[in-house]
Formats: C-alpha cells, structure tokens, sequence
C-alpha cells in the first residue's frame, strides 16, 4: 500500500509511503520540536507528528492546520499542541495508517499471489 486516506469529522488526511528525504525531513522537524531525553513518549508523539507533517496532505477541520516543514519552532509547537488535544483514537488511526504505508516493500501483504512462498506447516 503506497498511500492511505483516513476521514475523521468531515475531514480527510492522506498519508504516503515515505521515502529517505522523508526520513531525513522527519528528524529535522523532530529537531525543531525539540526532545525530553528523559520522556520517551515525547519522541514518539514528536516523532509521529513529523511524520504526518512530511507524509501527509489535510484536506477539512482537524482542529488545527497541519504546519509546514519550513515553519519556525514556534508555529510548530503551536500545532503540535493543538494535535496533542485530538481524539486519541484518532491517533491511532494515524499510527497505524502510517505503518502500514510503510511496511517493508517485501511483506507478503504487498506482494503479487504469484510470487508468495507458500508456508510449510
């Protein structure tokens, strides 16, 4: 799966499959964030935002407008707040919408039937 759409109140967000400059984006917003090295949740919830900044169109209300990669560590925090406040099934949502945009090009999933070994039981 390359891309995935999920609609939430009225609203759509499309995710694609990520690619290095992706990755590489990601950590600089990660960076502009800034990180609780003594608060493992704070980088997963930074981490995840990045991502759907990088990887991600908006399209409707999401209560709050998905930031530019360019923008200033201010206007980020500003919006990363505002995502902390949404649904936390939402969240889910996303997490699980951006593994499976991501999931390793040779997962049988992804795969042509023709070429999946078949399993030995």
């Amino acid at each position: 799966m390359l891309s995935k759409q999920i609609e939430w109140n009225g609203a759509t967000f499309t995710l694609r499959r990520g690619t290095v400059r992706d990755r590489l984006m990601v950590n600089s917003v990660v960076g502009k964030l800034g990180i609780d090295l003594d608060y493992t949740e704070d980088f997963a919830g930074k981490r995840l935002f990045a991502r759907l900044i990088v990887q991600g169109q908006a399209d409707g209300d999401w209560g709050f407008t998905l930031p530019a990669i360019t923008d200033n560590e201010e206007i980020l925090l500003a919006s990363f707040e505002k995502f902390l406040d949404l649904d936390g099934g939402l969240y889910d949502e996303l997490e699980t919408a951006l593994y499976e945009v991501d999931k390793s090009l040779n997962d049988p999933d992804l795969l042509p039937a023709e070429i999946v070994p078949e399993k030995n039981d």
